[in-house]
């Protein structure tokens, strides 16, 4: 008897033991519900892409139109024609004006003489120091003696070239080519004769305006001929008005 409990408590035990076991096995995965009759995987579905705006933009700030501004000639060139502005200045920015204005009245063993010289010029500055240009010479002097009243015109051209120093000072050489009148200060000539003139110096200018000014130069007559106005007194001084020099 004892032989048989043994025996089936032996039995419930491995009936037992085998029921553990079996719960313990590793379940089959669950079959995926997204896949097709066939077996096959489903598509890999396509990112939906938004237009929101992104994140920490900066808003660039508008530039203020400023009204009525002039601008330069070589700026509009550049906006219209598609033309770069350069450093060069306008041409007529470089050109000068001026006049030799002289008034004189002076006395002699003769009688008395009146003497004024009116004789235009133009300039242009190649470089803030270097300038050259032309002139017309005008002066006339009349001698007045016993009553009697003699003319001597004096009419040329020249060209000078001038180098200024320190914004005032500046030196000028200058070559004329001048009609000189019969008889002028006795020089015994029978007709109108033309002398030409060499001469170098020294000039002066200062400010009267923005671009106005008013000019002194002395020059030396180096080698005045037989017919120059400068034989007997070779310095030649000039005095007048510049604009833009």
């Amino acid at each position: 008897m004892n032989k048989l409990k043994f025996t089936i408590i032996l039995v419930l035990f491995c009936g037992f033991i085998q029921a553990q076991t079996d719960t313990n096995r590793v379940s089959p995965p669950t079959p995926d519900n997204t896949q097709d009759p066939n077996g096959n995987p489903p598509a890999t579905p396509t990112p939906t892409v938004t237009n929101a705006p992104p994140t920490n933009t900066v808003t660039p700030t508008p530039k203020k139109e400023v009204p009525n501004r002039k601008r330069p000639k070589s700026y509009n060139d550049y906006v219209n024609n598609g033309k770069r502005p350069t450093d060069a200045k306008p041409f007529m920015e470089n050109v000068y004006y001026g006049c030799n204005l002289q008034l004189g009245y002076y006395g002699t063993s003769y009688g008395s003489a009146l003497y004024y010289d009116i004789s235009p010029h133009a300039g242009y500055k190649f470089t803030d120091i270097l300038s050259a240009g032309v002139q017309v010479i005008y002066n006339n002097t009349t001698y007045t003696s016993g009553g009697q009243k003699v003319n001597y015109n004096i009419f040329g051209v020249g060209g000078f070239g001038r180098a200024l120093l320190l914004n005032r000072f500046f030196i000028q050489v200058e070559y004329d080519l001048l009609s000189i009148p019969a008889n002028y200060r006795n020089n015994a000539v029978i007709s109108r004769n033309i002398s030409d003139e060499k001469m170098a110096g020294i000039g002066y200018k200062s400010p009267l305006g923005d671009k106005l000014s008013y000019f002194f130069v002395l020059m030396y007559d180096f080698q005045p001929g037989l017919y120059s106005p400068y034989l007997y007194n070779p310095l030649v001084y000039r005095a007048g008005l510049s604009w833009n020099f």
